[in-house]
């Protein structure tokens, strides 16, 4: 039976020092070990009354750690790289307004498949449907979808 309490210890640190490293392995670690540790406690006890009191005290503790470790993450100086405190207002994709179906222009950096291309004196992302495009080939827009431009190597 000490067996299973020294288990449950160290499945509550996995979850506890898995606020502090994450991943998400220390947390799967903790809940395999507080179920081995379960299992541990159901074999070495007679009374399956004792052993369902035993996984819902995991089951608290396991709450009130994952509590503390965010108590301690919030009044830590990391505060700021775990929990987002400002606004993200401002932040926009760039739309592009007129409509550049059929227009043509150059291949800027190779496309193969994304890359950048010079229409109207104007450098726009695009993604090439098709084979890769080399810089300095001409191309013809073919579809918008919303900010994303699809382009074909033009047919001389």
């Amino acid at each position: 039976m000490i067996i299973a309490l020294i288990l449950g210890l160290i499945g509550l640190l996995c979850f506890y020092v898995e606020f502090f490293v994450p991943g998400g392995i220390l947390a799967i670690t903790g809940f395999m070990i507080l179920t081995g540790s379960s299992v541990v406690f159901f074999l070495k006890t007679d009374s399956v009354g004792f052993g369902f009191a035993y996984v819902l005290f995991l089951l608290a503790a396991s709450i009130f750690v994952c509590y503390m470790a965010i108590k301690h993450v919030q009044k830590s100086g990391k505060r700021n790289s775990f929990f987002l405190q400002k606004s993200q207002e401002g932040f926009s994709v760039e739309k592009i307004e007129e409509n550049l179906v059929g227009k043509t222009g150059v291949v800027c950096t190779e496309l193969k498949p994304s890359g950048h291309v010079r229409i109207e004196e104007k450098l726009y992302q695009a993604t090439s449907q098709g084979p890769y495009i080399a810089k300095g080939s001409a191309i013809e827009v073919i579809e918008m979808k919303g900010s994303h431009i699809i382009v074909t190597s033009k047919k001389e």
